[in-house]
């Protein structure tokens, strides 16, 4: 019961960490980029606090309670906010493109605050009840502090951006994936995008463990995001196969396959396997057994440069391979100016604000 209830408490800490640190976030796309971390500490909550909840005596009114409102939220999670966490978040796969647009906007301030406090909720009745086993819940400290954006950027002009998100943002065009290395080259760069954005958050030392295990759990999850776009990789559900990048150039683009098989075959596949096994424990998932100490021990020993040695040849061999033919060049085109003849981007009706 004790490992139980301290994973349920880690859940319910990291949900509430967030929410805090979106705040980090300078834009709508930025804050949502933060925040769709949320849904995977909110899937592991609904993996302990059942188990908790059978623990006590079924009859007590206040037992079933608990019991309703799990079910209820479960179930609004699962209808449609789970593929938050199973196709933008935890995994990176395909979705239609406007669907990809509507789950991503879907992450918004109203959303994360309503499973927030339905999350707190079950967890104070689950302590009322059992009090000496599920410990009071307390904030992490460091959301007692405030916390903003590092700096005000100067507005972006308007650009082309070649990754599944671009027209998610203000002042960005972009074209809509029609073949499959489209699809999977879009996909990875908006998984290039976000690892290099939340680079840009790692903290310093002072800030402490918690906020760096969040933002680490964060970039490891798009690293091993990236790594499964990129390379065949097989999970052990073989229902969640997609067609990697590698895959798709094959049959599509020999010239770019062979550019891209070239900087497989000098892949660490021992420290990609160690990034994974972390990944699969405790970013990705809470794991139910192993103790919450040993994982975060775990996840404290991979360091940033550890994760630069898998991720950065991975994008150079992204993008060298895409150098190598014409079909893939437009991959390569993210954030470019439009010129300054261009002086702003009609809305696609594809933006919409975070905390509204």
């Amino acid at each position: 019961m004790e490992e139980l209830t301290s994973k349920l408490l880690y859940c319910t800490g990291m949900i509430n960490l967030i929410r805090w640190f979106s705040n980090a976030g300078y834009d709508d796309y930025r804050k949502r980029v933060i925040t769709r971390s949320a849904f995977v500490y909110l899937d592991s909550f609904f993996i302990f606090a059942p188990q908790i909840k059978n623990s006590l005596e079924k009859r007590d009114i206040n037992v079933k309670t608990i019991h309703e409102k799990i079910g209820k939220i479960r179930d609004e999670y699962e209808a449609f906010h789970s593929k938050i966490r199973d196709k933008l978040t935890a995994h990176r796969q395909d979705l239609p493109i406007i669907e990809t647009f509507e789950v991503w906007n879907e992450i918004d301030l109203t959303t994360l605050d309503y499973f927030i406090t339905e999350v707190s909720d079950i967890y104070n009745l689950l302590h009322a009840l059992k009090r000496e086993e599920v410990p009071e819940y307390s904030d992490f400290p460091i959301t007692k502090l405030n916390v903003a954006p590092a700096s005000q950027p100067i507005a972006e002009a308007p650009n082309i951006s070649s990754d599944n998100l671009a027209l998610t943002r203000e002042n960005t065009v972009s074209f809509i994936p029609c073949n499959a290395f489209q699809r999977r080259g879009s996909q990875i760069n908006s998984i290039i995008d976000t690892v290099y954005y939340l680079g840009t958050l790692f903290p310093e030392k002072k800030y402490g463990n918690d906020i760096e295990r969040l933002i680490k759990s964060m970039i490891i999850v798009d690293v091993i995001n990236m790594l499964d776009n990129l390379y065949p990789f097989t999970p052990p559900n073989p229902a969640h196969k997609i067609d990697s990048f590698l895959e798709i150039l094959e049959n599509d683009i020999p010239v770019a396959h062979k550019v891209l098989k070239n900087f497989s075959d000098k892949r660490d596949l021992e420290l990609e396997d160690k990034i994974r096994q972390v990944r699969n424990k405790i970013c990705a998932h809470v794991d139910t057994d192993e103790s919450l100490e040993s994982i975060l021990a775990t996840l404290d020993e991979i360091s940033i440069d550890d994760l630069n040695k898998i991720f950065m040849p991975a994008v150079n061999a992204f993008y060298s391979s895409c150098s190598s033919d014409f079909r893939t060049r437009m991959l390569l085109m993210n954030k470019m100016n439009l010129g300054p003849d261009v002086i702003g981007v009609e809305d696609t009706g594809f933006i919409k604000d975070f905390d509204k």
